[in-house]
């Protein structure tokens, strides 16, 4: 077995910022609700838990070493992933995220080409069958996965039921108020699926939308982004947004603040096969079949891997 690792500075870098983030969204909830600012600092940390404490158990479940950058970008969207959809949970937060930070440190890692480890804490349907799909560099080094590698093991592959991809930006969204940076997601068109995600309003994602060279100016948006910028308004859908200075016609509504808390708009991934393989930037997920098993998967995109490198 295997404990995933992030290089030691970055390391701390990403899990105080990360531990930061989520005290500061607990603390404008409070705000919101009328607690002035010292009040809502206080009850924050009450409820959080001792940052220190915190990151230092943290830091000692992700252990410490020499790992590739693009896979602490990926465990970083694991640790972010499973902070947000606590923060909102106000009885159990403390518990919950070091929780999730020792199941994702202390998963079980097939050591193959690519790794498939569960994720039973992160928030999908009958998560024992949700594994997380990684690559290694031979010299053992983790990473997320590449556009067009994911494009080939999700066609290829024969272990799971449905696989997806997910990766996070910053878009500037304009449209219904002001123009502003926030936090994106480009999603396969299944995702939602997995997550057991339906929408408020509209509908999600196509295929064709989910294709690269598809008609793939679309967005959804998270049910607080709708609220906050159209006002909760069924109307939406058919609307235009810009994000990033490029049009998007609004195709639906979920209610995804409490599995990606902060994400307010998402877009089709669109995977393009044409970019670098080397560039593993995406966080992967797949359905496993049932009846298949970790170990399955792991031959099963080994043997992928092989043939593409």
């Amino acid at each position: 077995m295997k404990r995933r690792r992030w290089p030691g500075s970055l390391a701390d870098r990403r899990i105080k910022e990360e531990i930061q983030e989520h005290l500061s969204r607990i603390e404008e909830d409070l705000v919101e609700q009328g607690l002035d600012t010292d009040e809502a600092r206080r009850r924050a940390l009450e409820r959080f838990g001792d940052p220190a404490e915190v990151e230092a158990r943290t830091r000692a479940a992700l252990g410490s070493g020499s790992q590739g950058a693009g896979w602490a970008d990926v465990l970083r969207q694991d640790l972010r992933f499973g902070l947000r959809q606590f923060v909102r949970d106000r009885r159990s937060l403390s518990l919950s995220v070091l929780t999730l930070v020792l199941g994702v440190a202390a998963t079980a890692v097939v050591y193959a080409v690519v790794h498939a480890v569960v994720l039973a804490p992160l928030p999908y349907q009958e998560p024992d069958r949700v594994v997380d799909v990684n690559q290694t560099s031979p010299q053992g080094q983790l990473y997320g996965v590449s556009e067009p590698n994911f494009v080939d093991f999700r066609d290829r592959q024969r272990s799971f039921e449905a696989m997806a991809a997910m990766g996070y930006g910053n878009p500037v969204l304009a449209g219904r108020g002001t123009a502003e940076a926030v936090e994106g997601m480009r999603v396969s068109h299944n995702l939602f699926d997995m997550v057991g995600l339906s929408p408020l309003v509209g509908r999600g994602f196509t295929a064709s939308e989910d294709t690269y060279g598809g008609p793939t100016e679309v967005a959804v948006l998270a049910e607080g982004a709708w609220r906050r910028r159209f006002g909760g308004d069924p109307s939406v859908v058919g609307q235009v947004i810009d994000l990033d200075g490029v049009s998007h016609a609004v195709v639906g509504v979920v209610a995804s603040d409490r599995t990606w808390p902060g994400v307010e708009v998402f877009t089709p991934l669109a995977p393009n096969p044409e970019v670098y393989r080397d560039d593993q930037r995406l966080k992967s997920v797949g359905r496993l079949l049932p009846g298949a098993t970790i170990e399955d998967a792991n031959r099963d995109l080994a043997e992928i891997a092989e043939v593409l490198s």
